[in-house]
């Protein structure tokens, strides 16, 4: 019987170091495996920091003679960089421009800064400036070109802006202006100026010539305009100030402020806006739909008011009495001279507020 446990006690314990030795290399094969991996995972990364850090960028400053022969328009458009437009002290027009690349070496970079160039081509009196890589379509990955353009008076721009930066300063020209996403600005210019904006943020200051904006969800503002603003915006917001001239616009969503205009004033809400005018010199009519209207009229100018609302209310501490009316489409009106009563003021509105303070 002794000799029997002992024999089952041996193969108990050889059994047990077996199993101890099969778990010890399974592991040991788990460890090996996982210290391998992020060996691996390393080396991958040590591999890609060294090649960010051995990108190579160049950079280089170039100058394009234009020729003015037969030329009456420019065009130009810019994506993801920057485009300065600046009047010429002297008759010619230039572009200057500089191209910095980004490539894994020296010699890939300095191929790359070699394919780029700018094109110049004139199609029916219009100049077309276009980047090329390769005599194709510049692809913005590792490169980028910033201009400056270089007019003299009386050439008209067609500028384009898409997801860059736009400033025009000085030129005295129509200007034709069309950005999606990016920032505009256009300060001391004469002539015609439209614009057209896109998502993104408007700047125009000392404007001589008129304005034609539309603006779709973007944020704009004018200052110090002569010749007067046509608008049409849609979910945008617009602040107009100082404008010597008519101001007509037409909105659909978003907000309008409006302040010291001299000449008439006409807006129109073809859904809900929020608007605000105040200090304008010059009959002003208003038709709106959803959001207040917010007037501001001093008795030092002088108005005769008129106002009509229906679905809301007319709000005011003027001692005007407000009549109800029983018949046709509005509920309300108010009817009362501010001052001397110089400039009409007609408002009509449909479902919101009119509020009308003097000062």
């Amino acid at each position: 019987m002794r000799l029997r446990s002992k024999r089952l006690v041996v193969l108990v314990m050889v059994a047990a170091l077996f199993i101890l030795s099969i778990l010890d290399v399974t592991f040991r094969k788990e460890e090996l495996f996982d210290r391998f991996g992020d060996v691996f995972e390393n080396k991958q990364r040590t591999v890609a920091h060294n090649q960010v850090q051995s990108a190579v960028s160049l950079t280089e400053k170039r100058e394009l003679e234009l020729k003015l022969s037969g030329v009456r328009e420019v065009a130009l458009a810019t994506v993801r960089n920057k485009l300065t437009v600046q009047r010429s002290t002297d008759s010619g027009m230039r572009l200057n421009y500089t191209v910095t690349v980004t490539a894994p070496d020296a010699l890939a970079a300095r191929r790359r800064m070699d394919s780029v160039q700018v094109k110049d081509q004139v199609d029916q009196g219009v100049l077309n400036l276009h980047p090329e890589a390769n005599g194709r379509k510049l692809d913005m990955d590792g490169v980028s070109v910033e201009y400056v353009l270089t007019v003299p008076d009386g050439v008209k721009l067609q500028l384009q802006n898409e997801g860059g930066t736009l400033a025009v300063a000085g030129v005295q020209s129509e200007i034709m202006v069309s950005s999606e996403g990016g920032l505009v600005e256009v300060v001391g210019t004469s002539g015609p100026l439209d614009v057209k904006t896109s998502r993104g943020h408007v700047y125009m200051k000392d404007i001589k010539g008129g304005i034609q904006l539309s603006n779709h969800n973007s944020q704009v503002v004018v200052k110090n305009g002569t010749g007067g603003m046509t608008l049409q915006s849609e979910s945008g917001r617009n602040v107009i100030e100082r404008m010597i001239g008519n101001v007509t616009g037409t909105m659909r969503g978003g907000q309008v402020q409006v302040r010291e205009v001299t000449g008439t004033l006409e807006l129109r809400s073809e859904g809900s806006a929020e608007t605000l005018v105040e200090r304008v010199q010059g009959n002003i009519r208003m038709e709106s739909e959803g959001d207040a209207n917010t007037l501001i009229l001093p008795e030092t100018v002088g108005y005769a008011l008129d106002v009509q609302v229906s679905g809301g209310a007319v709000r005011t501490t003027l001692p005007f009495p407000i009549e109800r009316l029983k018949d046709g489409e509005y509920g309300a009106r108010l009817k009362g001279t501010i001052g001397k009563g110089t400039w009409n003021v007609v408002v009509k509105s449909h479902g919101g507020d009119v509020l009308i303070h003097s000062n």
